[in-house]
C-alpha cells in the first residue's frame, strides 16, 4: 500500500467519522425541537383556553403530534 493509497483511507475514515457526528448531532436537535414545539402548543393553548378549559381533541392530540414531527421533519 503506498502512501497515496494510505492517505485517501484515512480521508474516507475522516469523513465517516464526521458524517456520524452530524448525524448524531441531527437527532439531538430534533428531539429538542420536539419538546420545544411540544412545550409551546401546551403553553399557548394554557394561555388562549385556561386550565380548566383547553379542548380535549389538542390535548390528545399534542402527544401524538410532537413525535410525528421529530420523525417526518419540515
Amino acid at each position: 500500500m503506498n502512501k497515496d493509497e494510505q492517505l485517501l483511507d484515512i480521508y474516507k475514515l475522516h469523513a465517516d467519522l464526521a458524517d456520524r457526528v452530524s448525524q448524531r448531532r441531527d437527532s439531538a436537535n430534533r428531539l429538542y425541537v420536539t419538546i420545544a414545539a411540544a412545550l409551546f402548543v401546551l403553553s399557548s393553548s394554557i394561555l388562549r383556553w385556561g386550565v380548566g378549559d383547553i379542548p380535549g381533541q389538542l390535548v390528545a392530540g399534542a402527544p401524538l403530534s410532537s413525535p410525528l414531527c421529530s420523525v417526518f421533519p419540515g
